[in-house]
């Protein structure tokens, strides 16, 4: 039997919080463009006996510090990825430089002429390939409309303490004992990878710093995507935020290990967790299709089903154990060089990188 080969993808680099456009159009460096990922998409459950499916694209990775911005009844993103400001449009991205403008801040797409974002106070304006779109207004709160939610949620432990952070409010909460204070949001500035808001809570600064880099809760060990630091009156309290779930989407994730022991050369093994809930890849022979859910502080997979192809027994063994590892799965760990670990309550996981 002849096992089908594939070329292992690039491997891609990593929630996303909804800022106003002011606080996200701060001049920042930008590097060259990333070229596009693209994967290949497992079948639906209701045709999970089907022997191929075709390649779709991948889903957008979520940028951090995002702001969505309504213009008529067009809509577009601005957000940051690493060092790079980046233009979302229908799924498309368009990596930005900043242009010196007299007033407000300018925005130009790197690889595409005549597509910018500019900003004058609460105001935004898009511009894709000289086509002007009409006067935008900045997620997550549109004129008039009650406050969203929040645009991340940030928690540490000993002491406990809460820290809620959207485009109008900042609201901390100090420890179990302690009384809330609250500020308007400033426009945030930029802090190494990330971003920081210099607000004033009850006549006293209260200083917020959110770094784009994973950090793992230190009681329940949960990752997180922003590592968040309050700083108030002398005191620094230090913590997590954002959603752990953004971790795990995006591009499809590359088995390189199962327990240990590799993988079978030229065999490929992958996992893509869907925004929809599901988990869908390659077992290594066949395309399968299952459930995820993060719930409190436990990773689950179930409902995983396979396609019905017959290969060589080695492959045929692998596989087995991939879903094996996939069912058993209760947690995961981001390692510091981006691989996705995946873990069960006994010994042994999956080891994969996008």
């Amino acid at each position: 039997m002849i096992v089908r080969e594939a070329v292992r993808p690039m491997r891609a680099v990593p929630v996303a919080a909804l800022f106003s456009a002011t606080a996200l159009l701060a001049g920042c460096a930008v590097p060259a463009a990333p070229g596009p990922a693209t994967s290949v998409a497992a079948p639906s459950a209701s045709a999970i006996s089907a022997p191929a499916v075709a390649p779709t694209p991948a889903p957008v990775r979520p940028l951090a510090f995002a702001s969505t911005l309504s213009c008529g009844d067009r809509t577009a993103t601005v957000g940051a990825r690493g060092n790079q400001w980046l233009l979302s449009i229908d799924g498309r991205e368009r990596v930005l430089r900043t242009v010196p403008v007299p007033v407000g801040v300018r925005y130009e797409a790197v690889d595409e002429p005549g597509t910018s974002v500019s900003n004058i106070g609460d105001r935004a304006r898009v511009v894709v390939r000289g086509e002007a779109w009409p006067d935008c207004r900045s997620g997550p709160q549109a004129a008039g409309a009650p406050p969203g939610p929040p645009s991340f949620v940030a928690r540490g432990n000993e002491p406990a303490w809460r820290l809620e952070l959207d485009g109008a409010r900042i609201r901390f909460v100090p420890g179990l004992d302690g009384a809330a204070v609250e500020a308007p949001t400033p426009a945030a500035r930029p802090a190494g990878a990330g971003r920081s808001w210099d607000a004033t809570a009850q006549d006293r600064p209260l200083r917020v710093t959110a770094i784009e880099r994973v950090c793992a809760d230190t009681m329940s060990g949960m990752p997180h995507p922003l590592e968040v630091t309050v700083e108030r009156d002398g005191r620094r309290w230090r913590g997590c935020g954002g959603e752990p779930a953004t971790l795990l989407g995006g591009t499809e994730w590359v088995v390189e290990d199962i327990d240990g022991g590799g993988i079978i050369d030229r065999s490929r093994a992958t996992l893509r967790f869907l925004p929809d809930g599901r988990i869908a890849g390659r077992a290594s022979c066949n395309d399968y299709v299952g459930r995820w859910t993060l719930d409190g502080e436990r990773l689950r997979v179930d409902g995983l089903g396979s396609t019905l192809k017959a290969c060589a027994p080695a492959l045929m063994a692998q596989e087995r154990r991939v879903l094996d590892r996939l069912r058993s799965a209760s947690r995961f760990e981001i390692t510091p060089d981006g691989a996705l670990r995946l873990l069960g309550d006994g010994p042994g996981g999956l080891l994969a990188r996008r």
